[in-house]
């Protein structure tokens, strides 16, 4: 089965599409969100982090009143 990742909000519940959120933009560790190569941590952030691939970062300190935790808690 394909996986079809969208970045439009509107589409979200859409059963053929999946909005994948990075465990980065939930995390303290990422200085800048617009930019790829900024955390604290890393530098160069990893990519499976980046792109949300895995959502198990060893360093990650997630801030729970960031406005992506709520979609990405299930996942961590």
């Amino acid at each position: 089965m394909k996986r079809k990742v969208s970045n439009s909000m509107g589409i979200e519940n859409d059963p053929y599409f999946t909005v994948r959120v990075p465990v980065c933009k939930a995390c303290k560790n990422l200085i800048n969100k617009n930019v790829e190569n900024d955390c604290k941590i890393y530098g160069k952030r990893p990519r499976e982090y980046a792109y949300a691939e895995k959502y198990d970062c060893p360093k990650r300190d997630i801030d729970k009143n960031n406005i992506n935790y709520k979609r990405i808690k299930d996942k961590i």
